[in-house]
């Protein structure tokens, strides 16, 4: 096999750990997947959906519980909270692991709201959060020699269904950062949100 063979082998078998599968539409028994053109980007959107027999309180205690993250969301090794604002904002640092090369990380900026019955929670990246700044929790953020995720958002949105029955719909574009290639993310981009949601399922179902 040839140094640059083998190179791409390397790549296959990170991007199969970390980014999951592409097609159209796709997803399990209970979760469906479709993908959709981003603006400005070749890295498509995923939109993902899920039904969860819970409340939407409940569901939504798990996802604003962020030390619960790496339990459920697929690749998430370690979160902590930078700042929260209320109760309706918070500022995370996100490590996202990466077998073989260096992993991830992230600076997200989340913020929830609620409205006609439905409650979303919205975020983004927000690289430049701990530029300049003096507060002790970014020390460990601003030495990070991770590659850092600077293009990533999407929402949660939580609606009842039934009495005891909640849609989960899960959008997200994010662009890995580093040197991985486009077809190779849009090719296992799915099992990041099959896996997650699948795992955020069986949580609050048994939470």
């Amino acid at each position: 096999m040839s140094r640059n063979t083998h190179g791409v082998a390397i790549v296959v078998i990170i991007l199969l750990a970390l980014l999951g599968g592409c097609a159209t539409t796709g997803g399990g028994k209970d979760i469906t997947v479709r993908f959709e053109e981003y603006p400005r980007s070749s890295i498509p959107a995923f939109v993902a959906k899920v039904r969860i027999e819970s409340s939407i309180g409940n569901v939504m205690s798990i996802l604003m519980d962020f030390s619960s993250w790496p339990g459920w969301a697929y690749g998430c090794e370690r979160i902590e909270v930078l700042e929260t604002i209320g109760y309706t904002d918070a500022y995370l640092y996100q490590v996202t692991k990466v077998p073989v090369i260096r992993n991830r990380d992230s600076i997200i900026h989340a913020m929830s709201s609620s409205s006609d019955g439905e409650v979303v929670i919205r975020f983004e990246a927000a690289p430049d959060y701990c530029l300049d700044s003096q507060r002790s929790a970014c020390e460990m953020v601003n030495e990070s020699r991770l590659i850092r995720v600077t293009e990533m958002s999407g929402s949660f949105a939580l609606r009842n269904v039934s009495a005891n029955e909640v849609e989960v719909t899960w959008q997200q574009h994010l662009d890995p950062a580093g040197w991985v290639p486009d077809f190779l993310v849009r090719w296992k981009q799915g099992d990041i949100p099959v896996r997650s949601l699948t795992r955020l399922k069986a949580l609050a179902e048994s939470h």
